[in-house]
């Protein structure tokens, strides 16, 4: 199964990127540059995804359209986990 959230990129002072999803708090990370936050951010999804599938918690339903902060990116993550 293909799961999409919206993921927020804040830039640090540090130069890198905090990143949350507004659809699950639980879910937050950091990576060095975008990529890296990319990358960090699809790893993080996934295990919360695999989290609530495990423990039988419904998934939240993606809020595809909503507004960022000022100065925060909005990037569509994806990942693939079983269902």
């Amino acid at each position: 199964m293909r799961l999409n959230y919206l993921g927020y990129f804040e830039p640090n002072e540090l130069g890198g990127y905090s990143v949350w999803f507004p659809d699950l708090p639980e879910c937050h990370t950091d990576g060095d540059n975008l990529d890296d936050a990319v990358n960090m951010a699809a790893e993080a999804l996934e295990l919360v995804i695999e989290s609530y599938i495990e423990n039988g918690r419904a998934l939240p339903e993606p809020v595809l359209d909503a507004s960022a902060p000022e100065g925060v990116r909005e990037l569509l993550i994806s990942v693939d986990v079983d269902s």
